[in-house]
């Protein structure tokens, strides 16, 4: 059986935007749900933490890459 995530692009941005004032920069787990990681790539500077390698195939730009 597959988990079943409903994700709302608005919610995702909003929380983004809420976070904005209060750090210097935001880094998305990309292992934690890869499909958030295009929503945030595609509308924020958000940078993205990956622990493994293969995480990299959710990320198009690689600049945004935190390797932890």
């Amino acid at each position: 059986m597959t988990p079943y995530f409903e994700l709302s692009k608005k919610i995702i941005l909003d929380q983004y935007k809420y976070l904005e004032p209060y750090v210097d920069k935001i880094s998305y787990s990309s292992k934690t749900n890869p499909l958030i990681t295009p929503i945030l790539e595609e509308n924020t500077n958000s940078q993205f933490s990956i622990h493994f390698k293969n995480e990299l195939k959710h990320i198009k730009d690689k600049s945004r890459v935190i390797f932890l």
